[in-house]
């Protein structure tokens, strides 16, 4: 074997050393995000899983129309990221609080027209979501 035989072998040596550290380097960080995607698809499985609400009853006062619900989860709930749907219609919601505990009660309180039968949907930021009928 000649000088360029041996030449020739270090160069490739040295060539899929470094195609293997790079590829190395690509599969660790994607094995690594998928990691961490699994983990936060985990997170938010458990938090739904562990989310309840449930509406109790309702009162108005000829112009708005207010639930009593309670958190019957064991997860704490933003009011501000909760939606409310009358009827099918997505309308403005406002609570009394700002952090919703298990076992607790809040009022939400919404503009629609009182008087009338309506389906009423709640939906938590998590996606859980309670109904109510209110029939007068």
């Amino acid at each position: 074997m000649g000088f360029s035989v041996s030449a020739t072998i270090a160069v490739l040596f040295i060539a899929f050393m470094g195609i293997g550290a790079v590829s190395f380097n690509m599969v660790s960080e994607s094995f690594f995000s998928v990691q961490n995607a699994l983990a936060d698809r985990n997170k938010l499985m458990y938090d739904q899983l562990n989310t309840d609400i449930k509406i109790l009853n309702h009162s108005d006062d000829g112009s708005n129309l207010t639930l009593m619900a309670e958190n019957t989860g064991s997860t704490v709930i933003e009011p501000v990221y909760l939606n409310a749907l009358v009827d099918g219609k997505l309308v403005d919601a406002a609570s009394d609080d700002t952090i919703w505990f298990p076992e607790e009660t809040l009022n939400i309180t919404m503009a629609v027209q009182t008087g009338e039968p309506h389906r009423i949907k709640i939906v938590t930021g998590r996606g859980i979501a309670a109904y109510y009928a209110v029939n007068t």
